[in-house]
């Protein structure tokens, strides 16, 4: 699939009808539809399309890497029919039309030049409360795959926090502060009395944010009760019913008496210099029967729909519409920010957030700037209503029950305080909607000591070994440093197995995808201490039984990888054009190559949790006007062809999955300075790169060919490269190109094939020779000493077969 995947429009009836309620771009048609309905998102417009009786128009383009025949396979319940033309063309040929009602499969050839883009449409109707919406293609060189985005590229938004720009909720009530006394407004230093969801008990004021940055348009303000409303720094003003009254809206203005519910209009006008916003609440009233004083609740202030808005969000939405629009762009989110994830101090369910509490910006001692992070329904809706994929972080401190809440809330939803713990005929936050993939990464930059996770997991590690029984030592490492590295890995392992428990064999790396994430390159070992423990301790790969049931690396981590920034040879140039015409400096861009070669010899997939291009401040300068002008750089037109590069490099130099950071303005930023402004240079080189498919791999052997130990990829020991394995458990590894898919037998010239075991995509295969199908892209093939005294070897072979 070409720009992300299907465009999907939604309809509340089986016959396209009317206006549709929602429309987003899904990544895959790989539904299991559910009695949560397609939506899967409380929002008005998303959960007005029920379990039964809906229909959806897809849109899509897909290219063919090859020219051939190529088999379209649906598989539905309800009416189906499906469509394809030449991009460009008008005219469309009928593949499937079949208006049935049961569960079938149905199939559809035809012919595909490769390189060449061609229109999808598919029209689904279904009147039943369950069923199914499948689309796969296959061909005699290709096999059979769900049709997913071929450019797949994911996005790390900011956290939900009062000044962040990505204003992800559509109520800014969300992200604000918590409520202060009525006369503090200046410093949030004073907390007013709140009851258990986070809502004053007496008069209050309410800082919705501080910095200067919000845009100017038209809010809706809601709560329930009764008070006189300040604007303390005046930066709009309030209205109701027609008429105006500034910085202060009466005590009764507004009010319902019927609903217990205050609303009235506040503007900020668009040419209004920006201010910090103090929302006071005075003369206070719970109920209508309640005495002064006693608070308010449910306080919403609804942001406009766009820049200056003359027209707020409704009531129920979510999320804002330019923040969809956002995340729309992409297929994939990363919410290592959103959860707080730096300093989470979480360890038990009930420490986190829930999404019934006053504001998902809660901070807290020993947190960092980002608070306690944003609850997990939420994060469900955002990836629902998108229709993405989701990237989540474990916390560092996270214990076996929270982690197998996490899952069980992703697969069944909540109550909005505990996961189900099976499907349920009407969730009240519903889970993940069942086409979706989940990335799952134990907490964030481990290896980072800038951060408090690193030390917290060498304490936990130290601890583990002398408690006595840990893996961590069972080769007799006396190092606490590889205890740290090896306890990194080990924890990702359990955080899999507990995924595993709730959502079962069949989703785990099909759904459920664990990521292992190091510094570039793996600069400080991470990656191949901690890959090298998991092999030789939980898949016995040093030739002893250590456990007795042994388990490849692939069959529970799903990928692993680092950074992929870019950035220009000289950030210190004294203009704009003199920085991006000292080129793309090469350093981190290369780093993704040692990260394939790493992943492919375990047969993982290569994830890139942050990268992208942007200009810094490497060269150090003191000079403001510089480092504004850096700022400056990062918004000008050249960045759009160095973004298209950046993003082309991971994919030529073996990676998978890129997640660009970040959302929303500084250097970094895709979009800025705030989320309205989307007409930027980075995102336009992004659009570049998922519009015409991922670039071709530079990297990996062609074969078939006789492979000497010096063209190996990686390498453990100082003799391998060499051709000497001297230890159990150490290995040589090549990467394979392969540009067409074929037959092929694999073997080695060693002497002594006993001692060794043959992984193909880290899949053992035995002492060889193997013959086996290998298709189109990169494979890694390891050859592992598995004996006791040692192996040495000159050649891979790698041979047709017929």
């Amino acid at each position: 699939m070409l720009n992300g995947g299907f465009l999907g429009t939604y309809y509340p009836n089986a016959n396209f009808s009317g206006a549709p309620a929602f429309q987003r771009r899904d990544v895959r048609l790989e539904f299991n539809w559910s009695a949560a309905g397609p939506g899967g998102s409380r929002s008005p417009e998303y959960a007005a399309v029920g379990p039964q009786g809906f229909s959806i128009n897809w849109l899509g383009s897909v290219k063919s890497a090859t020219t051939e025949t190529y088999t379209f396979s649906m598989t539905v319940t309800g009416g189906v029919s499906l469509s394809i033309r030449p991009t460009g063309s008008s005219a469309w040929t009928s593949l499937i039309s079949d208006s049935g009602t049961g569960q079938r499969s149905r199939q559809a050839s035809y012919a595909l030049t490769a390189g060449q883009s061609y229109d999808l449409q598919i029209l689904n109707w279904q009147n039943a409360g369950a069923g199914v919406t499948r689309l796969a293609w296959s061909s005699p060189t290709v096999a059979s795959q769900t049709l997913a985005p071929a450019t797949p590229m994911g996005l790390n938004i900011g956290y939900a926090g009062a000044n962040d720009p990505d204003l992800i909720f559509a109520d800014a009530v969300k992200q604000s502060y918590p409520f202060q006394i009525y006369s503090d407004h200046t410093d949030a230093s004073h907390p007013a009395a709140v009851d258990v969801n986070g809502w004053p008990t007496q008069d209050a004021t309410l800082p919705i944010w501080t910095s200067l940055s919000e845009t100017g348009g038209t809010y809706q303000l809601r709560f329930n009760g009764e008070a006189q409303v300040v604007d303390w720094l005046g930066a709009g003003s309030f209205s109701f019913g027609g008429v105006t009254y500034g910085t202060t809206l009466p005590l009764g203005v507004g009010y319902s008496a019927a609903t217990n519910t205050t609303t009235a209009t506040w503007t900020i006008s668009a040419s209004a210099a920006p201010k910090a916003v103090w929302l006071g609440f005075s003369q206070t009233r719970r109920t209508s029967s309640g005495g002064a004083g006693t608070g308010i609740t449910n306080v919403a202030l609804l942001r406009p729909l766009g820049l200056n808005s003359t027209q707020s969000h409704a009531p129920g939405e979510q999320f804002t519409a330019d923040f969809k629009t956002l995340v729309g762009r992409f297929t994939a989110i990363r919410f290592m920010d959103y959860l707080a994830t730096l300093s989470n101090q979480q360890v038990n369910w009930t420490d986190r957030i829930k999404p019934g509490d006053w504001s998902q910006f809660q901070p807290k001692s020993g947190y960092g700037y980002q608070g306690k992070g944003g609850s997990w329904e939420y994060l469900v809706a955002l990836a629902n209503e998108t229709g993405k994929d989701i990237w989540i972080n474990i916390p560092v401190n996270a214990s076996n029950d929270y982690v197998t809440k996490v899952a069980q809330l992703l697969a069944y939803g909540s109550d909005g305080t505990n996961p189900y713990t099976s499907a349920q005929t009407n969730p009240i936050y519903p889970p993940l909607n069942s086409n979706l993939k989940i990335y799952v990464e134990y907490s964030n930059e481990i290896w980072n000591a800038y951060f408090p996770q690193h030390q917290q997991l060498r304490v936990a590690a130290n601890a583990e070994v002398a408690a006595g029984g840990s893996p961590l030592n069972y080769d007799g490492s006396t190092d606490p440093a590889v205890w740290f590295k090896r306890r990194f890995a080990e924890r990702l392992k359990q955080i899999s197995d507990l995924f595993r428990a709730v959502w079962g064999n069949q989703a785990m790396l099909a759904t459920i995808r664990p990521v292992f994430e190091f510094e570039y390159g793996d600069t400080g070992s991470y990656g191949q201490t901690g890959l090298n423990f998991l092999d030789a301790y939980y898949d016995n790969g040093d030739g002893v039984a250590h456990v007795s049931n042994p388990v490849p690396v692939n069959s529970y981590i799903w990928g692993a990888g680092g950074g992929w920034y870019a950035t220009v040879n000289n950030d210190c140039a004294t203009s704009i054009s003199a920085m991006y015409s000292s080129g793309m400096s090469m350093s981190v861009p290369q780093s993704t190559i040692a990260d394939s070669n790493l992943t492919r010899a375990f047969g993982l997939a290569v994830a890139g949790y942050e990268g992208g291009f942007y200009i810094d401040n490497h060269c150090g300068s003191t000079s403001t006007s510089q480092q504004a002008l850096q700022l400056q750089a990062n918004y000008a037109s050249p960045a759009a062809s160095f973004e298209t590069q950046s993003v082309n490099l991971f994919y030529h130099y073996g990676g998978d999955m890129p997640f660009v950071f970040n959302g929303v303005g500084g250097i970094y930023g895709v979009a800025g300075p705030t989320v309205h402004e989307q007409n930027t240079p980075k995102l336009a080189g992004l659009a570049q790169a998922m519009a015409t498919g991922p670039a071709a791999r530079t990297v990996g052997q062609a074969v078939p060919a006789t492979l000497p130990v010096s063209k190996a990829a990686y390498a453990t020991g100082t003799t391998a490269l060499g051709g000497t394995l001297a230890q159990p458990a150490q290995y040589i590894d090549w990467t394979l190109n392969l540009t067409t898919a074929g037959k092929f037998t694999i073997s080695t010239d060693t002497a002594t094939p006993a001692a060794q075991q043959i992984y193909v995509d880290g899949m053992p295969v035995g002492s060889g020779p193997w013959t086996g199908v290998l298709g189109i892209g990169l494979h890694g093939i390891r050859v592992q000493d598995i004996g006791k005294s040692g192996m040495s070897l000159r050649n891979l072979n790698v041979a047709a077969a017929p």
